[in-house]
């Protein structure tokens, strides 16, 4: 009896552990698809330069609660270039000529 009332309470423990950590990742994972989504309407929508480059980052901590206060946390970053085709084949063609002359 002495034995389960020690082992019970750590493997109850572990898997709640377990299932936060669970939790946690499969919240960096939507955060991570919003912001890339979010990103896309970013690149989608942009007609100033002809590169441009765009960053968001977002920063996940979890719950602070018990013995893992402060302990799970991450830093998602996105970093993307954007192109706008219509002033790249112009400058494309503006190149080119200039290095045929």
């Amino acid at each position: 009896m002495v034995e389960a009332s020690i082992v019970l309470p750590i493997i109850i423990l572990v898997i709640m552990l377990l299932i936060r950590l669970c939790t946690f990742y499969l919240e960096c994972l939507i955060t991570q698809t919003n912001m890339h989504r979010k990103m896309l309407s970013k690149w989608d929508s942009t007609k100033s330069p002809v590169v441009k480059t765009l960053n968001d980052f977002r920063d996940i901590n979890y719950a602070n609660l018990g013995l893992a206060e402060g302990l799970i946390r991450k830093t998602i970053d996105v970093k993307g270039f954007t192109l706008c085709e219509d002033k790249f084949v112009r400058v494309g063609d503006t190149v080119e000529t200039a290095v045929q002359e």
